[in-house]
């Protein structure tokens, strides 16, 4: 254990870039299964083929239910993914995190892979965002859908597409703007060559003969109106994907998105609500080739990502001024021996992919983690970053 002050400012060379921490509770870290983190860590689930699961799992989404209880989205099932057997697991909290049930089944199809990319919830209605695919297409074919429950997660409904023609990408994150709109941003993948080929890990990593590109769905409550607004993609077609955003000021939008091969997050803005955006570039925001979380909390903006080179570490950077600036930078967790921890295949160990809510009632932040095999929680009080 290491101890801490309260109030610790102190300058550190984080991933190659000189970064101010500022530390606040606790006063002390927490090692497990490799990785030492800011905040007593809790267990959502683990997939270890030990532990009578497939070996692995990926992209926790968690939310609080509507009836109070905690819901864990996990993508799992075949051998690594993408693969046709991918499934989305759930499992749940009664008891705010403390315990958790063992994951169950929610959504498989017997021919194609199912990833569920958000949670979304809207007074009682709790919608799961999902695309289904054939992963020899890597997402290039990818179908997005919608189930909706009325019970906190209890049951769903069939899955189906949004109205209309628009159904080719991945809906991420969403929100509901200060005019009373659904704001989600999207993923989408194209085709710049190579009609006949067949999804290969090493010839596609970075995404030049299929590009992935972001844009921004806006919809009236309940789906209706759906429109895809903007178009972001890269000159040198690289991968544009895992888009996140929030609205800084009334119908002032900035998305930040992973940018892969280019070691930072790539930045637009929005000052119509969504309508018309800035062309898309690089920001001056590292990030390790990994998803990020930014979550707006009164007049604050959080960002919780790998702001590094690689995925070894987690940080919470937070500001005041429309992303423009980060007052407070805060490492949550960190791999402590990249030699010695233990890993999934065709990764290099990795702590990444947050996700969570802000509980205003409670003045937390529940934050989920990942290293590709355990689902870890968080609880970070706000007075520690606001």
């Amino acid at each position: 254990m290491q101890s801490l002050t309260k109030r610790l400012s102190h300058i550190l060379l984080l991933c190659g870039v000189s970064t101010s921490y500022i530390v606040a509770q606790p006063k002390s870290t927490t090692a497990l299964h490799g990785v030492e983190f800011a905040y007593p860590p809790g267990i959502i689930n683990e997939f270890s083929k030990a532990n009578g699961q497939d070996g692995w799992a990926r992209e926790p989404i968690l939310r609080r239910m509507p009836d109070g209880t905690l819901l864990c989205l996990h993508m799992t099932g075949g051998p690594w993914e993408p693969n046709n057997a991918n499934y989305t697991a759930v499992s749940r909290s009664t008891d705010n995190g403390a315990s958790w049930s063992s994951p169950e089944l929610l959504l498989k199809h017997p021919n194609q892979a199912v990833y569920s990319s958000e949670l979304f919830i809207s007074g009682a209605q709790v919608y799961n965002c999902l695309i289904s695919f054939y992963t020899d297409s890597w997402y290039s074919q990818a179908k997005s859908f919608t189930s909706a429950s009325q019970n906190a997660g209890k049951t769903w409904t069939e899955p189906m597409s949004l109205p209309g023609s628009l159904s080719n990408f991945m809906l991420k994150r969403g929100f509901v703007l200060s005019n009373g709109d659904w704001f989600f941003p999207v993923a989408c993948q194209e085709k710049a060559d190579g009609f006949t080929e067949v999804f290969n890990r090493t010839t596609f990593t970075q995404g030049k003969h299929w590009p992935f590109c972001v844009s921004g769905l806006i919809c009236k409550p309940g789906w209706k109106e759906a429109q895809l607004f903007g178009y972001h993609k890269r000159a040198d077609l690289g991968m544009l994907w895992e888009p996140n955003a929030i609205e800084v000021s009334p119908g002032h939008l900035v998305m930040l998105m992973r940018a892969s091969g280019t070691s930072v997050l790539y930045r637009t803005e929005s000052r119509d609500y969504g309508r018309t955006w800035t062309e898309v570039g690089p920001s001056d925001i590292p990030n390790g080739n990994s998803k990020i979380m930014m979550l707006k909390i009164g007049k604050q903006v959080i960002l919780v990502g790998n702001q590094c080179k690689d995925r070894s570490e987690v940080a919470l950077w937070v500001s005041d001024d429309g992303c423009k600036t980060w007052k407070k930078k805060i490492r949550l967790a960190k791999i402590m021996d990249m030699a010695t921890m233990s890993k999934i295949e065709h990764n290099a160990p990795m702590i990444c992919y947050p996700d969570g809510f802000a509980d205003d009632q409670q003045k937390l932040l529940y934050l989920a983690l990942e290293d590709g095999i355990r689902h870890y929680l968080l609880k970070i009080p706000y007075a520690d970053f606001l």
